[in-house]
């Protein structure tokens, strides 16, 4: 009977089931919705389609006659209230043969059908299709596994559009696409993704023996007695993995807010459902069932798209959580197992950048976490095409999927741990030495001219992705390769005489630059404080001299442009231009300042705070850099996320206090929307947002169009916060590695065996920290010891032996054009000690003598 569906009939004439979908479509139409109106002819279509699937299951076509049935809009409720009182179908047989059709369909990449041959007809009916399983489910309660995997399959060609809510919804807008968006409506529903996800992960109190237990504990006792179907898992991973790949590709190409509203609904509702253990058990599922661990590349869809959405609900948990919360009994990855968890992901990201090959055509673009829409998810400004895309190349906008949100999870994760002591080993957030070798290939082609595009893959992309994941001497070494680069290339321009007072740095070099093109060299007159013009010739030293005696004044908070943490790191004051005219100007010309210094390998005194840094490197600020900016707001936002009460009672609303004092919205209508149990985190995440990187925007802004002028982004996107500032300002050691210093220091008129060289170390090692910076600066106007130690000190450190015959005859000089401390030769190191201290005092320098 099913089979000769497919057939025409014996007088000619369309096949039965194409006449039949052709009639129940006519009927559709004019039917305006409600079970009391169904006219008897669809009824009678409808019943004529039920006596079909009732004897379907076994028929090798079942597969074909489910989609055609379920391809009819709205026809979901109708199947449902014919079966009424009657033997139900066999609806796990017919899911099941409908899930295997579609996956032979999806691997073959057939776009025909029996009933509609194009591909886009095709498409439509499987939207539809889809739109009335949801809504049988929701009616009836179909067998979880069959259902999920035919939606798996379904979901692919279900656009973020299409859901309740969306812009484009219209009230003069198709019945069909009025039914479609009210039977998806469970597909974000926060409730039924809730109660989804805890059916198939078996996280409920009411699905194990024991309700005293975490939802966590409670899904591993059900995986213990094989009650959690891997099936089901994987289906409901792909499901929403592809949703949420669907809405990020929207919110990169139309910068829909919509979208943005559709991601970070089923992100925050799947990360923090069940106490935030849905991480913590899909990492399980993936660690279980997939084989990956081995240096593999998961071949498996089902697999990248469970590793996807694992990464992307810890993101969003990581997002507003502290150190201590990552460490604590509810983190979403248990402490035992957080280094496992680096190790495996990042050969899991080494593997698939070098193995994940992008094919021509395909463009694949970074998330550019700094262009939001005051949301903690990405948006990319830059992107080419739209939500359809992700069908086009499916396989390849998946691996780039994982590989991007996988590489960012890390990213927050190294973060974290970077602002406290004693965390996990610096290789364990390394790449295997495979993927290492490569990149220090990489480097070296580099040094050698421009790299093609695409010459070096897996460095180019573990660049990208995860820089983290290459030792920081590597990536140090390619930056000074491409800075190099760019120093060769300013050569040919003029030099830039700049003529300034001692008295009036920024004012005069402001001036005197204000047109001049920052890539050139500098050359830097001084005026004394009696106007006379200093001796010396500028060969970088009286340069660099220059712009750290104007970071010192600049950067000072006293001066209005810049404000201090409690532990004095600095940042742009947003309210600047009440001590300052033009202060956006002012700070262009700092970030120009900070910028000419990386350009030139300067290290300067200025340290900034870590949420400022991420600005300078494009990245997005997160919940726990609030710690560092308003410890006080911090510690009140941490007890709002523990309140074990009812949070509405504390009367807060989605406001935020600016630094001017007046309120400001953190939603539409704020004022008059309640902080509660279920939207704290959303608010949590809002303030800080607003405050780390909404207020200080437009100061920060203005920095950065200056310090963008001379630093490319692909300089600095390789780097961390913390080891931005090392670049910046030299490292974090404190005091000279003496032996360091004796290895790279050169000689005139002596030598390392002298007993000038020997008394001078011996003098350094004796003093105290403070006084070997002092040091430090007198000899190269700056007090930090350069990136990576001595050896990397441009011009080298040099010691030039002064004959003398009477210990009092003169004091050390130095000329910091050349890193060059004028020595005596004094009788012992003890009063070569005291000498260099009395001259430092002096802070003269150069013209000391």
């Amino acid at each position: 009977l099913v089979a000769s569906v497919f057939e025409p009939p014996p007088g000619g004439g369309p096949p039965g089931l194409r006449a039949w979908h052709s009639a129940v479509l006519a009927a559709m139409a004019v039917w305006p919705g409600g079970a009391a109106s169904v006219p008897e002819r669809l009824r009678g279509l409808v019943g004529v389609a039920v006596a079909w699937l009732r004897h379907a299951d076994s028929c090798p076509r079942a597969a074909e006659l489910l989609e055609v049935v379920l391809g009819v809009p709205r026809i979901g409720s109708l199947l449902v209230a014919s079966q009424a009182g009657r033997q139900p179908l066999p609806w796990a047989s017919l899911l099941k043969a409908f899930a295997d059709g579609l996956e032979a369909s999806e691997q073959a990449n057939d776009a025909t059908s029996p009933v509609q041959p194009k591909a886009l007809e095709r498409e439509y009916l499987l939207v539809y299709a889809s739109g009335n399983l949801w809504e049988i489910h929701q009616a009836i309660g179909l067998s979880l596994e069959p259902f999920l995997r035919a939606q798996s399959f379904l979901t692919e060609y279900v656009e973020v559009s299409m859901l309740p809510g969306a812009p484009s919804e219209t009230l003069d807008e198709p019945l069909a696409m009025q039914g479609l968006r009210q039977q998806l409506r469970s597909v974000a529903d926060p409730a039924a993704v809730t109660r989804l996800f805890s059916q198939v992960l078996h996280m409920s109190p009411g699905q194990t023996a024991d309700g005293s237990l975490r939802p966590f504990q409670r899904h591993t006792l059900a995986v213990a007695l094989h009650e959690v179907s891997p099936k089901s898992v994987e289906a409901l991973c792909r499901i929403y993995s592809v949703l949420l790949l669907r809405a990020k590709s929207v919110m990169r190409t139309a910068r829909s807010g919509w979208a943005l509203q559709v991601f970070t609904g089923l992100a925050n509702t799947i990360a923090y459902m069940e106490g935030g253990d849905v991480a913590k058990s899909l990492w399980r599922f993936v660690m279980a069932f997939y084989d990956w661990r081995e240096g593999r590349c998961p071949q498996s869809t089902g697999c990248q798209h469970a590793l996807h959405i694992q990464a992307t609900i810890l993101s969003h948990l990581l997002s507003v959580m502290s150190h201590e919360e990552l460490r604590s009994p509810e983190s979403p990855l248990r402490e035992e197992e957080l280094c496992e968890y680096i190790t495996l992901t990042t050969r899991l990201v080494a593997t698939l950048a070098r193995e994940g090959s992008i094919p021509e055509g395909v463009v694949v673009v970074r998330e550019d976490e700094d262009a939001q829409l005051d949301d903690p998810m990405m948006v990319d400004e830059g992107a080419q095409g739209s939500e359809g895309n992700l069908a086009a190349a499916p396989t390849v906008r998946l691996t780039e999927a994982v590989l991007e949100q996988v590489g960012r999870t890390l990213g927050q994760l190294k973060m974290l741990w970077s602002r406290v002591p004693n965390g996990p080993p610096q290789q364990t957030w390394h790449a295997p030495d495979t993927a290492l070798a490569e990149f220090e290939q990489f480097v070296q082609v580099s040094g050698q001219g421009e790299v093609p595009p695409g010459a070096c893959p897996c460095a180019e992309r573990l660049l990208r992705y995860a820089p983290h994941s290459i030792p920081f001497e590597q990536r140090v070494a390619l930056l000074r390769v491409w800075l190099e680069a760019a120093r060769v290339k300013a050569r040919r321009l003029p030099y830039v005489k700049v003529v300034v007072r001692r008295t009036h740095l920024f004012e005069d070099g402001l001036a005197a630059l204000a047109s001049a093109d920052w890539r050139a060299r500098f050359q830097v007159v001084f005026v004394n404080e009696a106007g006379m013009t200093e001796q010396g010739q500028d060969a970088g030293g009286l340069f660099k001299e220059f712009l750290e005696k104007l970071a010192e004044t600049t950067f000072n908070p006293n001066y209005g442009l810049f404000k201090a943490t409690e532990s004095r790191c600095l940042f742009p004051n947003p309210e600047c231009g009440k001590y300052h005219e033009r202060a956006d100007v002012l700070l262009e010309f700092l970030g120009l300042v900070i910028g000419k210094a990386i350009l030139e390998g300067i290290v300067v005194e200025p340290q900034f705070a870590p949420f400022f840094l991420a600005k300078l490197l494009g990245r997005h600020n997160s919940y726990y850099d609030l710690q560092s900016f308003d410890p006080a707001l911090f510690a009140n936002l941490q007890r709002l996320k523990s309140y074990e009460g009812n949070v509405a009672d504390l009367c807060c609303s989605f406001v935020a206090s600016s630094s001017e004092g007046r309120e400001v919205p953190l939603l539409p209508d704020g004022p008059n929307v309640p902080v509660t149990n279920e939207n704290r985190f959303r608010y949590v995440y809002l303030l800080s947002n607003y405050k780390l990187n909404v207020e200080l925007k437009a100061a920060s802004a203005a920095f950065l169009r200056g310090f963008t002028q001379l630093v490319e982004e692909r300089w600095i996107r390789l780097l961390g916060e913390d080891e931005l500032q090392q670049v910046i300002s030299g490292s974090k050691s404190e005091g000279i590695d003496v032996e360091d210093l004796k290895r790279h220091t050169q000689y005139t008129n002596c030598s390392v065996g002298d007993k000038i060289s020997s008394d001078f170390f011996k003098a350094v090692a004796d003093m105290s920290i403070k006084q070997q910076l002092q040091l430090l600066r007198f000899v190269t106007s700056c007090s930090r010891t350069p990136l990576l130690g001595f050896g990397h000190l441009v011009p080298p450190f040099a010691i030039t032996k002064v004959p003398i015959s009477d210990d009092s005859e003169r004091l050390p000089t130095a000329s910091t054009c050349f890193n060059t401390l004028k020595l005596p030769s004094y009788s012992n190191w003890k009063v070569m000690k005291a000498k260099l201290e009395f001259a430092m005092e002096q802070g003269a320098g150069f013209e000391l003598d």
